[in-house]
């Protein structure tokens, strides 16, 4: 795995183990409403659309029986959404870090995802037996693509 070294430290950055600053210092990430939701509101819990290949995350409004990533945070400019509107999503992991990883496999959103210590690259945690790093918040086509990861022990 080759290493890049970030000569402009103050722009956001994709390199292997950076920390993505904006969603840390508040614990929201900016996405989109999915093609085919109905309307939904501030406090309604979401999950990541796992058909979603493109870098912008895209929500799904969860059931009582899914896990969700987050709720819907209030916007005093708006107070419903519908597809394709862009809203805020506080994560229910709330402080925990979300870091730039590079996948060992093709990644769907929302999957658990574990460390490769041969390679230090991430692949789905259900077909090994690798404790936990966090779950994937982008897509990740292939091996090789830099995609973000929530880094936590908790389960969503």
């Amino acid at each position: 795995m080759t290493q890049n070294l970030n000569l402009i430290q103050f722009e956001p950055s994709t390199i292997v183990g950076a920390l993505d600053m904006s969603i840390m210092s508040t614990g929201r990430v900016a996405g989109v409403i999915s093609t085919g939701e109905s309307t939904m509101y501030a406090g309604d819990r979401v999950k990541l659309d796992t058909a979603n290949t493109g870098k912008i995350p895209k929500f799904k409004r969860a059931t009582q029986s899914e896990a969700s990533i987050g709720t819907i945070y209030f916007n005093v400019q708006k107070s419903s959404y519908i597809a394709g509107d862009i809203v805020e999503v506080q994560l229910v992991t709330g402080t925990d870090q979300v870091m730039f990883m590079q996948a060992a496999e093709a990644i769907t959103p929302q999957a658990e995802v574990s460390v490769v210590d041969a390679d230090h690259t991430v692949e789905l945690t259900a077909t090994h037996t690798y404790h936990r790093l966090g779950y994937a918040l982008d897509p990740a086509s292939a091996a090789g693509v830099i995609f973000r990861v929530i880094l936590t022990t908790r389960t969503l």
